[in-house]
């Protein structure tokens, strides 16, 4: 193990330019790993911080223009949801 690090060392230290590229793409790669990771645990898995956050719905506008695009609802277009007491609420997102 000894004679391995040593060789190691020494390839490292004759080439610096390539071990310098190296270990800053690896450094470079690590970090965006774990941004990507915690975007994603924040967005998709982490629980939703408001009170009964498993109840909440999206209410949205669907346009048929030859491709399916939604777009969100007006508070008009909300107050005229049938079914009183079925919503109980409203929160911008």
């Amino acid at each position: 193990m000894r004679k391995d690090l040593r060789f190691a060392w020494r390839m490292i230290s004759t080439h610096r330019w390539f071990s310098a590229a190296v270990i800053v793409t690896i450094g470079l790669d690590i970090g965006l790993n774990t941004m990507v990771f915690t975007l994603v645990n924040a967005v998709l898995f982490k629980a939703v911080a408001v009170q009964g956050g498993e109840r909440l719905v999206a209410i949205l506008n669907q346009k048929h223009t030859g491709r399916n695009s939604e777009t969100g609802v007006s508070y008009p277009d909300f107050r005229r949801v049938p079914g009183p007491g079925i919503l109980v609420g409203v929160a911008p997102v």
